[in-house]
């Protein structure tokens, strides 16, 4: 199986899914430090060292590549508002 770097998260012991993560879920403010959130069921765990790198690598992967996505959405929303006569 080929993972992808922002999908080796660590797996939460609650429903053991690979979703650890220290990103904020849904506008939740991020975990607390040295705990991870499960993506998939919410479970907040005290992480290891391990585990805390292991999901620090992988949010970094996940934000790295959104990045483009989110300078192109930045671009066309302000294009749009250029375009409009309205602001951002």
């Amino acid at each position: 199986m080929n993972v992808k770097p922002w999908n080796d998260c660590p797996t939460c012991p609650s429903c053991g899914q690979a979703c650890g993560t220290r990103c904020p879920i849904d506008g939740a403010e991020a975990p607390a430090a040295g705990v991870l959130r499960c993506l998939a069921c919410g479970h907040e765990w005290a992480a290891t060292q391990a585990e805390l790198e292991q999901a620090a690598r992988a949010d970094a992967a996940w934000l790295e590549r959104l990045e483009p996505e989110h300078r192109q959405m930045n671009a066309e929303m302000e294009e749009f508002a250029r375009r409009t006569g309205g602001s951002l």
